[in-house]
């Protein structure tokens, strides 16, 4: 068997813990394969522990969660920022509007010379 072909087996062959005589044989010689045959191994190992794991959930969540600010209250926010520094974003705006027209500008002249 090529590389490719044994490698596509091998994460089956991680998780069944079985494989073709081929693929067997394969490994047997290759330490490129066996190399990602170890990759494998570990990476499976790492995931089952993700899954064993668990986490005590703090004693006040309940009252954070109650906390954080509802969607209306965050929209109100935002808009009294805004309006606040209307000044600020219209030239802002006014720059970027400058800048498209005089690329714009700069576009057509090349194109034309």
């Amino acid at each position: 068997m090529r590389h490719a072909e044994v490698r596509e087996l091998l994460p089956a062959f991680v998780r069944e813990g079985h494989a073709e005589a081929e693929v067997k044989a394969h490994l047997a010689t290759c330490d490129s394969c066996n190399d990602e045959l170890s990759r494998y191994v570990a990476l499976a190992g790492s995931l089952a522990s993700l899954r064993d794991g668990t986490v005590d959930v703090p004693p006040d969540l309940t009252q954070r969660l109650f906390a954080i600010p509802t969607e209306s209250s965050r929209l109100g926010v935002v808009k009294e920022h805004v309006t606040r520094n209307r000044t600020a974003y219209l030239g802002g705006a006014a720059a970027a509007l400058a800048g498209v027209g005089v690329a714009a500008w700069r576009i057509r002249r090349h194109a034309t010379a």
